[in-house]
């Protein structure tokens, strides 16, 4: 994928935005807790470092970057992600 022509946004800064809720994550329907839910409970500290764990991964090996759907090229595609809420 050409990144040249992509503003890709910060990972840190989108984090603090799904921390402090002023960004919700695309969640599954049957994802358990459901994102909000996370964030509300007492182990939303852990959820967060999960989802920053995750996120960086994919970051490092260049095949995740953080775009705004008004930021794609028109007749561009790109993969949606989203964070899965599961408890193992």
């Amino acid at each position: 994928m050409d990144t040249s022509v992509i503003t890709s946004y910060s990972l840190d800064g989108t984090l603090a935005a799904i921390a402090n809720g002023s960004l919700e994550p695309l969640c599954k329907d049957d994802d358990d807790p459901k994102w909000a839910e996370a964030m509300a409970s007492s182990e939303q500290e852990y959820w967060i470092a999960g989802a920053h764990e995750e996120l960086r991964s994919l970051t490092d090996l260049k095949v995740f970057a953080l775009v705004l759907c008004s930021d794609m090229l028109k007749g561009k595609r790109v993969l949606k992600g989203q964070l899965v809420c599961k408890r193992k």
